[in-house]
């Protein structure tokens, strides 16, 4: 998918628990095995921050939303490395998954985090769940039913949120309307200054989502990996270097309301 964006720019936590507490945790989670990311300073980047782990598990389901993919690691990279930025704020996660981005945000001092995917992907919900106890983030972290296309997408009110994240979720082009009308609308009820920050994996060129950004007023910019350790050099899975041969296909997307939308 190539989304020709209009611009492009290329420019102390608690201790966690121990992975066989938390495993005991995600125990209920369903059968699978948990998986430990910690994310740490790269080289290259100016970001002070201390090393930050976040436990989650991985289901022995076919869907795909029971894995840990390559632009979740992008994704939450690009949180650690503007953590200050995501400190004391509201975040939504969209077709959350494993829910490592939102998780991490959680966990680097986020004032509310909402976790949602599909009403009735039951078993994702409760995969996430458990995980927000394993994490120890229960006060700040909700789990919901979210369907994209469906308006208001949110019933309560209150929602007024700073960042909207979503790790591949441009994944099946029939849901790309869908999304992006949900992800428009709860930009336009939210902060002026509200943003969706995406990675997904380009799997076909042919496919573009420039058309409904601008048919819903949207406008992007792509980040340049290099500039927050996208590449790999800010994450390690189970305590090693994992970096996904799909990592070079992966973008990171700042979508926000065009200039003069009300």
């Amino acid at each position: 998918m190539s989304l020709v964006p209009a611009d492009y720019d290329s420019s102390s936590e608690e201790e966690p628990r121990s992975t066989g507490e938390a495993a005991n945790h995600l125990a209920g989670a369903g059968t699978g095995h948990s998986r430990n990311v910690t994310f740490l300073n790269s080289t290259g980047t100016s970001v002070e921050q201390q090393p930050v782990q976040v436990i989650l598990h991985e289901l022995l389901d076919p869907d795909y939303g029971s894995y840990l993919w390559p632009s979740a690691l992008v994704l939450s990279a690009f949180v650690y490395w503007n953590a200050g930025r995501f400190f004391n704020k509201q975040v939504l996660e969209v077709g959350c998954g494993t829910a490592l981005p939102g998780l991490l945000a959680a966990k680097l001092g986020a004032k509310r985090v909402v976790l949602s995917d599909l009403p009735d992907a039951e078993h994702l919900l409760k995969n996430a769940q458990h995980a927000v106890h394993a994490n120890q983030v229960d006060d700040v972290c909700s789990v919901i039913g979210l369907r994209w296309g469906k308006f208001p997408p949110l019933s309560d009110p209150s929602y007024l949120f700073d960042f909207i994240l979503g790790a591949d979720v441009f994944y099946e082009p029939r849901d790309f309307d869908d999304l992006i009308a949900s992800v428009a609308y709860m930009l336009s009820q939210s902060r002026p200054s509200a943003k969706f920050i995406t990675a997904y994996q380009e799997r076909s060129s042919r496919r573009t989502v420039q058309p409904l950004l601008e048919k819903w007023n949207l406008r992007c910019r792509i980040v340049d990996k290099r500039r927050f350790g996208g590449w790999g050099e800010a994450w390690r899975v189970d305590g090693k270097e994992q970096v996904p041969r799909e990592i070079g296909s992966v973008a990171l997307l700042i979508i926000e309301r065009a200039a003069g939308c009300i």
